[in-house]
């Protein structure tokens, strides 16, 4: 079985998280460090998991509410950049519309989509970022409205979350796009 990691730092210390007016079993749980309670149920912010290390509440991919709320992903990496315009309909991602020097390129293959959510953008956050050689001088903004965070600006030289790997390797699989 595979151990569970950290979407943003890569740790191994993970607890399930919890929601709703606990009961009795639900106590033992907690009482026993089995889970943590993550309180009333909202929507957008019921992540499944919870990382001891870099404190970051997460799940192993982006949920449906931030991903319907996401609209536009800027990356610079070294200098290059790139815009990923995400068209919605019938409340899911219809396609990406990507452009990079110049060249734009429709995809609406749903596997490309599928490691979108895969890489979790949305639980990156810039306290659990680690050394990583590979991620040079890098710049990440994403636009997500009506979500809580609608706007995050995240940026490292040579620091990087733990997905950063799955984002690149994402990235690398675009037409337009050059690792």
């Amino acid at each position: 079985m595979d151990e569970t990691r950290c979407v943003n730092c890569g740790g191994t210390q993970v607890m399930k998280v919890e929601y709703g007016m606990p009961d009795d079993a639900m106590v033992a749980r907690i009482e026993a460090g089995e889970i943590l309670h993550g309180g009333c149920k909202v929507n957008g912010l019921t992540q499944s998991l919870f990382c001891m290390e870099c404190e970051t509440r997460f799940d192993q991919t982006s949920t449906p509410e931030f991903m319907s709320a996401l609209r536009r992903i800027k990356f610079t990496r070294n200098g290059e950049s790139f815009d990923i315009v995400l068209e919605h309909a019938d409340s899911k991602i219809a396609r990406l519309v990507l452009t990079q020097e110049c060249k734009t390129t429709i995809i609406t293959k749903e596997e490309h989509i599928d490691r979108l959510i895969r890489c979790g953008l949305e639980f990156w956050d810039q306290k659990g970022f680690r050394e990583n050689d590979e991620a040079g001088e890098w710049r990440l903004e994403w636009i997500a409205e009506g979500y809580f965070r609608n706007i995050e600006y995240l940026s490292g030289n040579r620091h990087a979350p733990y997905f950063f790997g799955r984002w690149l390797n994402f990235l690398a699989e675009l037409p337009v796009f050059e690792r």
